[in-house]
């Protein structure tokens, strides 16, 4: 007869058994969809993320060349005087110069800026032509292409202006090397038509080394990297293809990737493949100029992680197993209390509440479970925190949002109910905003935000910035931006004067500000101390207004 000891503890290893097998399959399942998930997350961000680095150059170069096709449309007066009168067209480019030149300046990657005129009925060699030898170097003046000594069909010298003339429509150029300045590129350029005259083009060229560049630094996992395409899946750009090399002719498994870069813009899933027989996954976004730029990874490292926690989870479920029917016994009570623990953390998990805490600690096995979870759980978190980061960032500027700036007031009013915090309260608002949207689009407007955004910054350099409105900016001052806050005002308005220096008319930058530093005998909540400041800033705006000032 079996003694009830034997029984108890039978029971005992019994249920603990099935607890750590529950446990661990729990914890398995959940793992492997939270990570399967995560994984086809965290690759599609970071290809978008990716994506949106390289848009925002070529974002910036189409908004910069419709500025200047704009100004010129509205400048031209007279179309049959620019046919006929060199005159009239040696003026008008004298109109267009600083505009042209100011927004290459202002143009992240640019080496050349240009407008050209119809060699039909203006001399071949009449425009702009500005060139830099590097992204950062000084624009200087060259002489305009002289287009009787090449034909129309010449795409290597002349095919930026025929092309875009032949579409009819803002045109950007697959990568091609320069003859003239000896540089690949790739360009953007818009044709200038008044009342069915073609006019001419305004254009802008990237070195296409700064694509390169992005591109290169991309790399996730281990080996993950990425490369560009054309809409027909062509290589465009890849560490190990020259340009044009179809993906087809490399590898017949590499069909359906190419199928998915042809018909689809971009993908939420992820697309499996083979190459070189082994196994990839791929995500991909198509760009401002219609190339994809496409991330890829081995599936052994998007796997990795899962792999690890369910090896883990396995031999931690075996280890307490043996452990269990060694010393259930002795070894119940204790075991009873952690291993609800996990199982009721694991369920979370499955259901996915991801707020947990563990509070469990030893050095045996139940205990390197309990580690596994918080690691589990922390890398979860950590994940989903990037995600949510996302959402604390201004999609125009790159500043801190207006969510970001709701939590921050938040957690300063917390502070404020404690304690009495140093700090002061700067508010800035852009002029005539609307005027320059209206005038000259909303493309232009975007761009007086930036301006107006990057000399914030600049000057408010060791303080946060959010953007709260359409043309609304606040920064937080504290510590020694607090103490500097005068001398800072000082600087605001010297940097302003100096991006207004060869800035003239409507697009003139006008940036009212206020500032109002938090006293804790009159001020009951952050928003006392905001409303001076506001008020302050709508006095600074009239007085600007009423003045004419740029600053």
């Amino acid at each position: 007869m079996k003694s009830i000891k034997y029984k108890i503890v039978s029971v005992l290893f019994t249920c603990i058994l099935i607890t750590a097998l529950a446990t661990g399959s729990a914890g398995i399942i959940s793992a492997g969809k939270v990570v399967d998930t995560d994984t086809t997350r965290i690759m599609g961000l970071y290809c978008s993320d990716k994506a949106q680095s390289v848009n925002s150059i070529l974002k910036h170069i189409q908004q910069s060349v419709q500025m200047v096709s704009d100004y010129a449309v509205h400048k031209l007066d007279d179309v049959p005087r620019f046919q006929t009168d060199e005159a009239y067209v040696n003026a008008f480019t004298q109109t267009v110069n600083d505009v042209l030149l100011n927004s290459a300046n202002h143009t992240e990657g640019a080496i050349a800026a240009y407008i050209r005129y119809n060699p039909d009925f203006t001399a071949p060699t009449s425009g702009l032509f500005y060139t830099r030898q590097t992204v950062d170097g000084e624009f200087e003046s060259t002489q305009p292409t002289d287009f009787s000594k090449y034909a129309e069909d010449d795409v290597e010298r002349v095919g930026w202006y025929y092309i875009p003339i032949s579409n009819n429509s803002p045109t950007w150029l697959p990568p091609y090397l320069n003859q003239n300045i000896n540089v690949q590129m790739i360009s953007y350029i818009i044709p200038i038509q008044i009342d069915g005259v073609n006019i001419g083009v305004v254009g802008m060229d990237i070195n296409f080394d700064v694509l390169k560049t992005l591109v290169d630094s991309t790399q996730i996992f281990k080996t993950g990297y990425a490369f560009l395409t054309d809409s027909q899946s062509d290589i465009i750009y890849h560490h190990d293809y020259v340009m044009h090399t179809a993906l087809t002719d490399i590898d017949s498994n590499l069909n359906s990737l190419a199928a998915k870069l042809q018909n689809q813009s971009g993908t939420d899933e992820l697309i499996s493949y083979t190459y070189h027989g082994e196994k990839k996954k791929a995500s991909f976004q198509e760009l401002a100029n219609g190339m994809k730029l496409v991330l890829t990874a081995p599936v052994k490292e998007l796997n990795a992680t899962r792999t690890d926690l369910i090896i883990q989870i396995l031999l931690i479920t075996i280890g307490v197993s043996l452990i269990t029917l060694l010393f259930s016994y002795l070894l119940a009570k204790r075991m009873a209390r952690p291993l609800i623990e996990l199982n009721v953390a694991a369920k979370k998990i499955a259901d996915g509440d991801l707020g947990i805490t563990i509070s469990h600690h030893s050095k045996d096995e139940i205990g390197t479970l309990a580690e596994s979870f918080r690691k589990t759980v922390s890398q979860l978190n950590e994940y989903i925190s990037y995600i949510k980061g996302l959402a604390y960032r201004d999609p125009i500027t790159g500043v801190k949002s207006k969510t970001a700036y709701v939590e921050a007031v938040k957690n300063l009013e917390s502070r404020m109910q404690i304690e009495q915090p140093s700090f002061a309260v700067a508010v800035f608002d852009i002029n005539n905003l609307k005027r320059v949207n209206d005038e000259y689009g909303h493309d232009m407007g975007d761009m007086q935000i930036i301006a107006a955004c990057k000399i914030i910054c600049k000057v408010f350099s060791h303080s946060p910035v959010y953007r709260i409105g359409g043309d609304e900016f606040v920064v937080i001052l504290t510590d020694q931006g607090l103490i500097d806050c005068l001398p800072l005002l000082d600087q605001f308005k010297t940097a302003i004067k100096e991006h207004n220096r060869n800035i003239q008319g409507d697009l003139v930058l006008q940036i009212a500000r206020g500032i109002a530093v938090y006293d804790s005998a009159a001020d009951l909540s952050y928003n006392d101390v905001f409303k001076r400041a506001d008020t302050a800033m709508y006095h600074n705006k009239n007085v600007l207004k009423s003045q004419q000032q740029p600053c």
